[in-house]
């Protein structure tokens, strides 16, 4: 009987250590980008900017560094696509694993909020990102009054 018991708890605990899903790859966060640049209006990309930022929070293992796979094929990299708020030349990086106590500022971000999205290229992610930007950088631009807020709140 006791062995019974014990097999079912280390098949438990097997399972949910198997269920860690890690970050998206470089192909898949390219295609996210180019499937935010596709949408035309300010209300759809945001709902995809708050989606991604709560998917990455929820399932990324590994947010803070670049890890290569396969060293021939830089989309085979694992990486997390940056996204920012922008007020008055400041960035704000928008990680909810980093800082928490941000969730219920993203939540409130809306088109009346924001006054617009930029998408990087990869050359302008670099100089502003450094290596960290290779997956993409979105810099969401926020009004004067909802920029204050943030910076206050920001630590």
């Amino acid at each position: 009987m006791n062995i019974f018991f014990s097999f079912l708890i280390s098949l438990t605990v097997i399972s949910a250590c198997c269920q860690e899903k890690p970050c998206q790859r470089k192909k898949e966060n390219t295609e996210w980008i180019h499937h935010l640049k596709s949408k035309t209006t300010i209300e759809e990309q945001l709902f995809l900017i708050k989606r991604k930022i709560y998917s990455d929070t929820l399932f990324c293992d590994e947010p803070h560094r670049i890890i290569l796979l396969d060293r021939r094929n830089e989309d085979d990299m694992i990486c997390k696509t940056i996204i920012v708020i922008e007020h008055n030349g400041k960035y704000f990086h928008l990680d909810l694993q980093k800082r928490p106590y941000l969730y219920d500022l993203i939540r409130k971000i809306n088109k009346e909020k924001v006054v617009g999205v930029e998408i990087l290229d990869s050359y302008k992610s670099a100089v502003y990102f450094g290596e960290m930007g290779s997956c993409g950088v979105v810099v969401v631009k926020a009004t004067k009054k909802f920029g204050r807020r943030i910076e206050k709140k920001y630590k």
